[in-house]
């Protein structure tokens, strides 16, 4: 499912992109076993302007990507280690199923604003933010990725664009999955 060849590291450069909101370029989250929170940032608060509680939460504990072409929908494919956000120009939508011995565990995942946030969920998260990732989740504006406990770096999956100013569009997003064993 996944060429390792092919996987970059993210160079998206949050931190100076927007300067003093305590932006973190970490391309990676723990998860506590009890999955991780998907979506476009936008659609919580106005996290690349704003100061607030929710937003620095947001900054705190999430990982951001912005650098994969723009806004997009897409299901999200599991083979282990990985997971898949197949959102390569290069793909034909016809027939577009997992690959063989891969298996669907989002069935779509869409961005308005070209970024995501990536946020573990822990005991930690604010109640208000919490009702707004349930509101997302029930309007499929967000999802709750099962993600089994352990470290998941984030990864693009880099393919030739047919012209240098259209990268973006010729890449995956990949989740490689480590236990800690």
């Amino acid at each position: 499912m996944i060429d390792e060849k092919r996987l970059i590291t993210p160079s998206d450069d949050f931190e100076n992109a927007f300067p003093g909101l305590g932006f973190r370029n970490i391309f990676s989250i723990e998860s506590s076993g009890l999955g991780l929170f998907i979506c476009d940032p936008t659609y919580i608060s106005d996290v690349y302007n704003s100061k607030d509680e929710l937003s620095s939460f947001l900054r705190k504990h999430g990982s951001f990507l912005m650098d994969f072409g723009g806004d997009f929908s897409s299901p999200i494919w599991w083979q282990d280690p990985y997971a898949l956000f197949p959102i390569s120009r290069h793909y034909s939508l016809d027939n577009f199923v997992p690959p063989q011995g891969a298996e669907m565990i989002v069935d779509d995942i869409g961005v308005d604003s070209g970024s995501l946030v990536f946020l573990p969920s822990i005991d930690a998260i604010p109640q208000e933010l919490e009702s707004i990732l349930d509101k997302l989740i029930g309007e499929f504006n967000a999802v709750l990725m099962p993600a089994p406990k352990g470290i998941w770096t984030l990864f693009y999956e880099q393919y030739d664009p047919p012209q240098e100013n259209m990268t973006g569009l010729y890449r995956n997003i990949v989740m490689k999955y480590d236990d800690g064993s």
